[in-house]
């Protein structure tokens, strides 16, 4: 859910003065348009945005560790095949960060970070959808794929658009 609204969010604030979007926080007890707000604040909601999203993705990894008894008992497989979903979620992610560098550099970060929040949502709908051991790994490896983007180019977002005394405050 958090990748779709995220997604939609970003696009929104992308759109500058002519967005239909209204804001999610209020700003002196009213809602406001995003066209109605500053630079600073629209920066601060896209920085806001993209932490969430990385802690998103960091919990994808960590949440899954309690229930790793449950998973092997529900698809009856042993401790070696369950423990390959913490593996490939991380190798995806691993690998996926050093390709979305690149082409967030030669394409565009915007561009790039919703092609990757969108593999995550993805992979989170796959896992849901998963009927066997085998294809969970798989949509683990996607989610993991489509995770990598939130450190790598959240984070190059948040130092393009602060300054760096900014940026070592948010």
């Amino acid at each position: 859910v958090y990748s779709v609204l995220s997604i939609i969010f970003i696009k929104d604030l992308s759109r500058g003065k002519k967005s239909l979007l209204t804001c999610v926080a209020k700003e002196r007890n009213r809602e406001c348009k995003m066209s109605q707000m500053s630079f600073q604040t629209k920066n601060l909601y896209i920085a806001q945005i993209i932490l969430m999203a990385i802690i998103t993705e960091m919990g994808s990894t960590d949440i899954i560790l309690p229930s790793l008894p449950n998973i092997q008992k529900f698809y009856v497989v042993s401790t070696d095949i369950v423990t390959l979903l913490i593996s490939f979620n991380l190798f995806g992610a691993a690998l996926s960060g050093i390709l979305y560098g690149w082409f967030s550099d030669n394409i565009g970060r915007r561009k790039i970070y919703l092609l990757g929040l969108s593999i995550f949502f993805l992979g989170s709908f796959l896992c849901s959808l998963s009927t066997s051991i085998f294809i969970l790994i798989i949509a683990r490896c996607i989610q993991g794929t489509g995770g990598g983007v939130c450190a790598t180019v959240g984070l190059a977002i948040i130092k393009d658009i602060f300054n760096e005394k900014s940026y070592v405050k948010t």
